[in-house]
């Protein structure tokens, strides 16, 4: 994934995060609270009170809930069970005249690490999807995903890698301020191409089939020629068949002849 295109200084008025269950915390407010052990203090957002926000690739922004979210956006139709409700990252900044962008969802898996969440075959398989954020557990493949600004997170969390998703500014908050390091951002760049990624607003082409091949109708069966029919003829005196694969002699009777020809008599006595 190539970074020289990116513009990193796009001028996008977000608006305000929606209402939510969860408890939010205001910057100023959000070291105490991640210094606090208790898990229920854990809380996935802390939005910006800015209002005017510059998007630039490493981001980290909020998903809206469904409900919040235009029912036209692009967003709906791209996974059967979009991480609405979320905190995303970044990949791709919008263009200078574009009103949306790439974004990678982040996960805590239920405040749980991938060991405890998976195992054998599908841990190392999960183990390529996922990257640590911060405060994840270390990863044996590869160094953290780091934060460059913003409070920390307040959950233990991992960058979904494989899948990028496509979604309008307009569906998106502020989480914080946060944004991840610019190195992080190659890791992860680096991580795709080695991996692999699936750009969700794509539908997968199936493959052409090939042309049937055309039915062709057997060659018609042709009468065999006079030659090679066989003469089966019947001798009265002894009852025994013979057969004769010739012509018929040249004095054969004509069409209307009503008897044998004289070279047929012998055989008929």
């Amino acid at each position: 994934m190539s970074h020289e295109n990116i513009p990193r200084h796009t001028s996008i008025v977000l608006p305000a995060p929606p209402p939510t269950s969860r408890p939010f915390f205001s910057s100023s407010s959000a070291s105490s609270s991640s210094s606090s052990s208790s898990s229920s203090s854990y809380s996935w957002a802390t939005p910006s009170r800015l209002q005017q926000y510059r998007v630039e690739e490493g981001d980290i922004l909020w998903l809206k809930k469904k409900a919040d979210m235009d029912k036209g956006s692009i967003f709906h139709s791209q996974h059967s069970s979009n991480p609405y409700n979320h905190p995303a990252v970044v990949v791709k900044g919008p263009e200078e005249s574009g009103d949306t962008v790439e974004i990678c969802c982040l996960t805590s898996f239920d405040v749980t690490s991938l060991e405890q969440k998976f195992s054998g075959r599908l841990l190392e398989r999960m183990r390529e999807v996922y990257l640590p954020l911060d405060e994840a557990p270390a990863h044996p493949d590869s160094t953290h995903l780091r934060l460059e600004a913003g409070p920390p997170l307040l959950k233990r969390s991992y960058v979904e890698t494989t899948t990028v998703y496509r979604i309008e500014l307009a569906n998106l908050g502020p989480c914080g301020s946060r944004r991840v390091s610019a190195a992080s951002m190659s890791l992860i760049a680096k991580h795709q191409k080695t991996v692999g990624v699936v750009r969700a607003w794509i539908k997968p082409q199936l493959p052409t089939p090939p042309p049937s091949p055309r039915k062709s109708s057997p060659p018609p069966r042709l009468s065999p020629p006079l030659s090679s029919v066989s003469w089966t003829l019947q001798s009265h005196s002894s009852g025994i068949k013979r057969d004769r694969s010739s012509s018929p002699p040249i004095d054969g009777p004509c069409k209307v002849a009503k008897t044998a020809p004289a070279s047929w008599a012998s055989l008929l006595k």
